[in-house]
């Protein structure tokens, strides 16, 4: 709770600018398939994996796949929507290197 204080005092917004921690909470293997979950406009949260997303309170159907460290895409700016949230991805290499298409 002394965290949440200091985030409310340093002028945070706890429901509009701060996502829940669930890594210490949370049952959930340390598996990397990283996703950001939120509405879309809206604010983004990141987890390392789904499960960890689940314990803070979102489905797949809020999260979209994030592109994998290590993936090299050009910075061609032509963004693509995939699936029904819908994500959306800066081009074509990362829509498919997060595994959207």
């Amino acid at each position: 709770l002394q965290d949440c204080c200091d985030a409310q005092s340093a002028g945070f917004d706890l429901g509009a600018d701060c996502c829940q921690d669930t890594r210490s909470n949370t049952a959930c293997t340390a598996d990397i398939a990283s996703v950001s979950c939120g509405p879309p406009g809206g604010k983004q949260c990141s987890y390392s994996n789904q499960c960890l997303a689940d314990s803070a309170g979102y489905n797949s159907n809020q999260c979209c796949n994030a592109v994998p460290d290590g993936i090299f895409c050009t910075a061609d700016f032509k963004p693509v929507e995939c699936g029904s949230i819908p994500c959306v991805y800066s081009n074509q290499c990362q829509a498919d290197a997060a595994g959207a298409t």
